[in-house]
C-alpha cells in the first residue's frame, strides 16, 4: 500500500471521477495486543492488525456510503462506485455538506514511542505481577479469573474534495484485574483497570491489590431496608451515569425527538455548582484529539455550566439543520455513517472537599461502588433508571458494612439538580474507543433504594 495520506487524496479522486459533487476519505489503521494470563501461565495472546477505507459523498444532495479493506486501486475504486450508488438511494439532506475547515487547536502529542517499544515479554512479566498480587493480598482471594494486559496503536487519515487533509495517531495500554475472593457463603468479585501511556507508570500502578481489597471489601453484603436514603455515587460508578446518559446531549438525538433536552437550551437541569465538560483539547486526556472525524477543530465545550444547559454536541450537518455553529463532535468509522461523539467529557463541581470529609457529613447513607444492568435499566430518551448496585452503608460518616441486592432508582437530570457536596477524588474511567469519562464521587440528596423489608 502507498503512503496512507496518498491513498486518500487519490481516493476522493476516485470518487469525483465516479460522479459524486463532493467526496470525503476516512482511512484507518492500527494494531493491538491482548494478553491474559492464569495461574501465572499465558492463557491467550492475541496481536491484531487492521485497516480499512470508508467513503462519505454526495450526489445531488443525498449522501451515500461505502467502505472497503481492500486498499489497492481497484478496491477502492469499486467502494467509491458503490458510495455514488447508494447516494441514489438516500433522501436529500439540507445538511449535507462537505467542507474545508481551519487547522484545530494544538494539543500534546497522543502517541509516545517509548511505549511502542517496550518488549512483549515485558507485558507479559507485568500481567503475571499483577495476578500474583491479586492472590498474595488475603487467603480470601480463592482466584483470579480475569487479569491481563492490552494495547492499541491507531492511526486516523482524512481528505476530502474542499481541500482538507488530516492525520492523527495515538496510542496507550492498560491493565486490568478481577479476583475472586471467597467467605463462607458469600462471593464477591472486586476489579481495576489503569490505563496509561507510560509502561514505566503503568508498571507502578498497584492493580492487583486494590482489585483483591475491592472484592474482599464486599464480602457478606446483604441487602439494605427499601425507603428514600441521601446516596454517594463513588467516582467510576458516576463516571457509569454519564456515560449511560450523554446521548441525552446530542445534536441527533434533539433533532430525532429521542432527548428531553429539545428546545430546553438555557434552563436549569442541575444544581449551580455543576458542570458537564467535554474537551478534547484536555492536556494529557486519552482521547484528546485537535479534529474530529469530519476535521472540524475541537475546543472546550461546557455542556452544562451554572446549573443552565448550554446546547447539544453537534457534527456539521446536525449543526446546518438546527441553525447553529458545530461544535466539532463528528464521528464516524470506516464502516459507519456519521455520527456525533464525545471525547473527554466529564463532570466537576465547586468546592469539591476530601473524601473522608465528604462521608464525615452522612449520618446514614447508601454508598455505590458497582452499578448493574445499566442499558435494561436506563431509558435515555428520559433519564429515567433504575439499576442494581453494591457499595456499603455509611452511618455516622464511616463505612459501616457492605451492601448488595438493592436497586436505586431516579432520573438522571433531577439527581443533577440534587447534588449536595462533590468530593476532590476525580478520576477518568476506562477509554472506550474515541471517548473517556471523567467524574468525582458525588453525594445525592435523596433517591429510592428497593431492598428488603
Amino acid at each position: 500500500m502507498d503512503a496512507p495520506a496518498s491513498v486518500v487524496s487519490a481516493a476522493v479522486d476516485l470518487a469525483l471521477d465516479a460522479g459524486s459533487s463532493s467526496a470525503e476519505v476516512l482511512l484507518s489503521q492500527g494494531t493491538s495486543v491482548s494478553i491474559r494470563v492464569f495461574e501465572g501461565q499465558v492463557d491467550s495472546l492475541e496481536h491484531s492488525q487492521s485497516s480499512g477505507l470508508g467513503f462519505r459523498v454526495i450526489v445531488d444532495g443525498r449522501e451515500g456510503y461505502a467502505h472497503t479493506e481492500r486498499l489497492d486501486e481497484d478496491g477502492i475504486r469499486s467502494a467509491a462506485s458503490w458510495a455514488v450508488q447508494n447516494a441514489a438511494l438516500g433522501r436529500e439532506d439540507k445538511g449535507a455538506a462537505i467542507s474545508d475547515f481551519p487547522d484545530g487547536p494544538s494539543i500534546a502529542p497522543s502517541f509516545t514511542e517509548e511505549l511502542a517499544s517496550v518488549p512483549l515479554s515485558d507485558k507479559v512479566d507485568l500481567a503475571r505481577k499483577v495476578e500474583e498480587d491479586a492472590r498474595s493480598t488475603d487467603p480470601r482471594i480463592v482466584n483470579v479469573p480475569h487479569v491481563g494486559y492490552y494495547e492499541g496503536d491507531f492511526e486516523l487519515f482524512l481528505a476530502n474534495s474542499a481541500g482538507l487533509e488530516r492525520s492523527r495517531r495515538a496510542n496507550y495500554a492498560g491493565i486490568y484485574c478481577v479476583p475472586l475472593a471467597v467467605e463462607g457463603d458469600s462471593r464477591q468479585t472486586g476489579y481495576k483497570v489503569e490505563v496509561s501511556r507510560s509502561f514505566p507508570e503503568l508498571k507502578q500502578k498497584p492493580v492487583g491489590s486494590e482489585s483483591a481489597r475491592r472484592a474482599l471489601d464486599l464480602l457478606g453484603a446483604s441487602p439494605i431496608d427499601t425507603g428514600s436514603i441521601p446516596v454517594v455515587f463513588e467516582n467510576l460508578s458516576f463516571c457509569d451515569l454519564l456515560s449511560t446518559f450523554i446521548g441525552m446531549f446530542s445534536g441527533k438525538a434533539a433533532e430525532e425527538g429521542r432527548t428531553v433536552l429539545a428546545g430546553r437550551s438555557g434552563e436549569r437541569i442541575a444544581r449551580p455548582g455543576i458542570r458537564i465538560i467535554d474537551d478534547a483539547t484536555l492536556d494529557g486526556g486519552f482521547v484528546s484529539r485537535p479534529f474530529d472525524f469530519e476535521g472540524h477543530p475541537t475546543s472546550r465545550f461546557e455542556l452544562v455550566s451554572g446549573g443552565l444547559f448550554n446546547g447539544f454536541m453537534h457534527n456539521s450537518a446536525t449543526a446546518r439543520r438546527a441553525g447553529v455553529p458545530g461544535t466539532g463532535h463528528a464521528f464516524r468509522g470506516y464502516k459507519s455513517p456519521l455520527g456525533i461523539a464525545p471525547s473527554n467529557c466529564f463532570v466537576e463541581g465547586d468546592s469539591a472537599v476530601p473524601l473522608d470529609s465528604f462521608l464525615s457529613s452522612c449520618s446514614r447513607a447508601l454508598m455505590v461502588v458497582q452499578l448493574e444492568g445499566l442499558h435494561a435499566g436506563a431509558n435515555g430518551l428520559n433519564g429515567d433508571f433504575s439499576l442494581g448496585a453494591k457499595g456499603f452503608l455509611v452511618e455516622n460518616g464511616k463505612r459501616s458494612r457492605p451492601v448488595e441486592g438493592v436497586t436505586v432508582s431516579g432520573n438522571f437530570l433531577s439527581l443533577l439538580d440534587s447534588v449536595s457536596s462533590v468530593a476532590d477524588d476525580f478520576k477518568f474511567d476506562t477509554p472506550g474507543g474515541t471517548t473517556c469519562f471523567g467524574a468525582p464521587s458525588v453525594l445525592v440528596d435523596g433517591l429510592t433504594v428497593a431492598g428488603g423489608s
